[in-house]
């Protein structure tokens, strides 16, 4: 509605410019008595006016072309720019939550970064305590090892039989037996560690003591005095057996290996 208004205006205006015209030349008004003549021109004056009207119109419906166009253009342009800003609003969202998780984790690394600290120090501490333990324990070990190999070799019947010196002779024959003659006061003691086993009579020598060495080995003391054990006790290496007096001088003494006889010159240590 208001385009049309718009060319009525520009239609009308042409029309009273070139009524103007024709009124400000009386000259040619004077000279000109053809009345077809001023209508010819009016028309053409009219025409003009209308070729101009319709060139405005097209400029006019170019223009409102190019508004739509730009309107249009203007439109998508917002629709871009909302677009962006709501991208915008998410990504500022995502910064911050980015920048709170950022925050947790450097948190959470200075306290593993503490606690891995503590570790190390209680690591370090560790290391030192096992270190005394391992020597404390290897010492141990070579202390158990030592007295074990002490031990069984204390349980080895090789000691002397008696506490002092004494005569020694072979019983001869297919008997394996050590005879000792010896002084009163000197004592009959246990050549290794071991159980008396058998505390019996003796028909030639009166006593016999039976010593369990634990090993396989036995050794078997023959005397005539009193026993000064009993079955089952658990003996010393050199704990006394009998005591040597006037009556019971000689001493009878034999080792066994897995229940046989054995020379007992294959493992006593005679020293002097």
């Amino acid at each position: 509605m208001r385009r049309r208004k718009i060319l009525s205006l520009i239609l009308i205006a042409g029309i009273v410019v070139s009524l103007y015209l024709l009124h400000k030349e009386p000259g040619v008004m004077a000279e000109t008595t053809d009345y077809d003549a001023q209508i010819k021109k009016v028309e053409e004056t009219k025409k003009e006016a209308q070729e101009r009207v319709d060139e405005l119109k097209k400029d006019i419906d170019s223009l409102e072309k190019e508004k739509e166009d730009i309107l249009n253009y203007v439109k998508k342009v917002d629709e871009k720019i909302e677009d962006v800003s709501n991208t915008m609003k998410k990504l500022d969202g995502q910064i911050k939550d980015a920048r709170k998780e950022i925050v947790t984790q450097i948190v959470m690394i200075n306290n593993l970064t503490d606690e891995n600290e503590a570790l190390s120090v209680e690591n370090s501490t560790l290391s030192n305590k096992v270190a005394v333990l391992s020597e404390t324990v290897s010492k141990k070990a070579a202390t158990e090892d030592a007295i074990s190999q002490e031990t069984a070799e204390n349980a080895l019947p090789k000691g002397f039989p008696l506490s002092g010196s004494a005569a020694m002779e072979e019983a001869g024959g297919e008997e394996l037996m050590l005879i000792f003659s010896a002084s009163p006061g000197v004592n009959v003691i246990t050549s290794g560690t071991g159980t008396v086993v058998s505390v019996d009579a003796d028909e030639e020598y009166g006593t016999k003591v039976i010593i369990d060495h634990g090993n396989g080995y036995q050794s078997v003391y023959r005397n005539n005095g009193t026993a000064l054990v009993k079955n089952g006790e658990e003996l010393g290496k050199g704990y006394i057996l009998f005591s040597i007096e006037e009556e019971n001088q000689k001493l009878g003494y034999q080792v066994l290996k897995d229940d046989v006889l054995i020379d007992p010159m294959q493992v006593i240590e005679i020293n002097g």
